[in-house]
């Protein structure tokens, strides 16, 4: 169920529920007083893909540094560039992480 209003209120119709696990990070939209009032455990995935993201970033971030992209197009249009596009070396750079969790941790 990806719409967490609607998971919201499934959740609540659900006065047995023993323990939630919720495949998202965050918790918000849901009914968490409700969830002590009842003793259900909630569980989330915080963290879960986290190294993931930050490879991502990390390759995100040398793409543009070196120019892959002009790279790609014009090995596709069948041209040798003889100078490389990306000279910029990210080697003492700095980054600004936001919402620092566990992917900047």
């Amino acid at each position: 169920m990806y719409d967490k209003r609607d998971m919201a209120v499934v959740i609540t119709a659900a006065t047995n529920l023993k323990w939630l696990n919720s495949i998202y990070a965050g918790v918000d939209g849901m009914p968490l007083d409700l969830f002590h009032e009842r003793g259900t455990i909630v569980t989330n995935g915080a963290g879960i893909n986290a190294i993931t993201i930050a490879e991502y970033v990390v390759m995100g971030m040398l793409t543009v540094a070196k120019g892959y992209r002009d790279v790609v197009r014009a090995q596709e249009r069948r041209e040798w560039l003889m100078d490389s596009s990306g000279k910029v070396e990210l080697f003492g750079s700095k980054a600004l992480l936001l919402g620092y969790g566990a992917i900047g941790s």
